[in-house]
């Protein structure tokens, strides 16, 4: 006489939402990936203040040089890359600068590893921008050759140094007038030279972009007053193979047959 093998009642009962959920969490992963694909993500409210400093002072760079150049990636030894905000070819030689909008009272010397940033009760530390900028400085100077390459760091005018800026630093609003007296006579040929060839070096492929901001991502992780392994920006580990887990078990759950 035929008879049908029948299931416990939980396992009937879970069996159809352990299979929705796995299909759900299917769709939505793979939904989640083709919109990753067609939209950046978001910024952070960081670098929203980044990429506005960076144009403020390229309006000004631009102002008074007719060869520059902005966000350049160059080569920085082995896989390793060196983030450039700012160049200018001048009379005197390329100038590279580094742009921080900081706010609140800002204390560093030239020396230091880490200066100090302030704000009411909250102080931060952040690398030096000196030291950023000197391998900036070395990068350049890979491909520029013997062309004179100097550096400058501008702070926009929300932050303030009360002990007074330090060496190689100027404030956005005394920028005009540091680069004026570079920006009189003539470009030697040699010159525009080295200038094309810093150009041509530039790292445009999405893989040297990745590689950069993994390092840079590593050094803030690591950095004085920050959690190790963990930043604002890191997204949470998610486990990914659950839902795969709840529809294999489902899968194995043994189905009425007749008998």
């Amino acid at each position: 006489m035929p008879h049908l093998v029948t299931l416990p009642p939980l396992a009937v009962a879970l069996a159809p939402f352990g299979v929705g959920y796995a299909l759900g969490a299917l769709v939505r992963r793979v939904g989640h990936g083709v919109r990753a694909r067609r939209a950046p993500a978001p910024l952070t409210r960081a670098q929203q203040r980044g990429q506005a400093g960076e144009a403020a002072v390229s309006a000004v760079v631009r102002a008074r040089f007719t060869r520059r150049a902005d966000d350049l990636l160059l080569r920085f030894g082995t896989g390793r890359y060196s983030q450039i905000d700012h160049l200018a070819l001048t009379p005197h030689g390329i100038l590279v600068l580094e742009s921080k909008n900081l706010g609140g009272l800002l204390y560093g010397a030239p020396d230091r590893p880490y200066w100090t940033q302030v704000i009411g009760p909250q102080r931060h530390a952040f690398y030096n921008p000196l030291k950023q900028n000197a391998t900036h400085l070395a990068a350049v100077r890979r491909y520029a050759g013997t062309v004179p390459v100097r550096g400058l760091v501008v702070f926009m005018d929300r932050g303030v140094f009360p002990e007074g800026h330090p060496a190689g630093t100027v404030a956005l609003r005394a920028l005009a007038a540091t680069l004026e007296p570079l920006a009189a006579g003539r470009i030697p040929y040699r010159y525009r030279r080295a200038w094309r060839r810093v150009l041509a070096a530039h790292q445009a492929s999405p893989q040297a972009r990745q590689a950069h901001a993994a390092y840079v991502a590593g050094r803030v992780r690591t950095r004085p007053g920050a959690r190790a392994g963990v930043t604002a920006d890191t997204p949470r580990t998610r486990r990914w193979w659950l839902p795969w887990l709840v529809l294999l078990l489902a899968a194995a759950l043994p189905a009425p047959v007749a008998g």
